[in-house]
């Protein structure tokens, strides 16, 4: 039991409180080999000023002290918390002694003069009592968390909904969800061939197409490279028909997470197309009007001659 004690206690800060110098250095030997940090004072006062200022995770106290007795500064301790489970160590037998430890909400209670194994098995106890509110705090914290994430990711996954652009998001390179305009444009149902991310990079590039409108914009690319283009733009074939897209990868390194983000270029593309078309049109129809003859000289006015 001492071996498994050791290993409970390790992390373990007490508070120890006895009047009696020899007993609370005796004591505090025994207890130094078996926690991680034992404070000890010598008197309830004392042990409620530490108390307070710093965190323990167990308090043993004697009775009968000066200033302030064990069953005070255990009520006191009760008052500011009920986790902290607390060992009386007392010679008093009587059982109004007894009682008064149970209304103050006193855990466990050893006997003076101490035997070394029952002390062991009471400290063993708390110990396990320690262990079991740590288990049950650290289970409730990774529920809530756990909640959380769900109403996070469902919050994400309601707001890229409602985006007009189509989403597609990862957890750990696994494929986490997509949005409904994903489905409706390139996806509805077979979601195994963009499982992973490398996995969409190929399915979208194998929807990417050209034509002799599209060869004249500027910036299209025909492969998808994040390494040298942090936002590539592509011409994809959709169910909507052709449709130009800038890529945008977003990492979100705390929860592992990669979203990928396809904002819709067409219109500004094809508008892009058509404004350089009339650029070239009209130098080119400038280029014909104003060029001059061969033996002329250039004019734009018409000279009239006044007679």
């Amino acid at each position: 039991m001492i071996n498994s004690l050791k290993e409970l206690g390790a992390n373990l800060r007490v508070l120890y409180v006895e009047d009696d110098t020899r007993l609370n250095a005796e004591t505090k030997k025994i207890l130094d080999k078996i926690f991680g940090r034992v404070d000890s004072v010598f008197n309830g006062k004392e042990a409620w000023e530490r108390f307070v200022a710093h965190n323990y995770d167990m308090v043993i106290t004697d009775i009968e002290m000066p200033v302030m007795s064990g069953l005070q500064l255990s009520h006191k301790i009760k008052e500011r918390t009920t986790q902290i489970p607390i060992v009386v160590v007392s010679a008093y037998t009587d059982a109004d002694y007894f009682l008064d430890a149970i209304e103050y909400g006193i855990d466990y209670y050893v006997l003076k003069p101490i035997n070394t194994n029952k002390l062991i098995e009471t400290l063993y106890r708390a110990c396990i009592q320690i262990q079991e509110r740590q288990n049950a705090a650290l289970f409730q914290a990774q529920e809530l968390l756990h909640k959380i994430e769900i109403e996070k990711m469902n919050l994400l996954e309601t707001m890229s909904n409602n985006s007009p652009n189509p989403m597609v998001l990862y957890r750990d390179n696994r494929l986490e969800f997509f949005n409904r305009r994903f489905a409706i444009l390139f996806l509805e149902s077979d979601t195994g061939v963009i499982k992973r991310c490398e996995e969409l990079i190929r399915f979208i590039e194998s929807l990417i197409v050209t034509d002799e409108t599209l060869s004249k914009a500027k910036g299209l690319s025909t492969t998808i490279d994040f390494a040298h283009d942090e936002h590539p733009s592509v011409a994809l074939r959709t169910k909507e028909g052709k449709r130009a897209f800038a890529l945008h990868r977003t990492y979100m390194e705390a929860d592992a997470l990669v979203l990928y983000t396809f904002n819709d270029i067409t219109t500004l593309l094809y508008q892009t197309i058509q404004l350089e078309e009339y650029h070239r049109k009209f130098e080119s129809m400038v280029r014909e009007n104003f060029t001059p003859k061969e033996g002329k000289n250039p004019s734009i006015i018409d000279k009239v001659k006044f007679d």
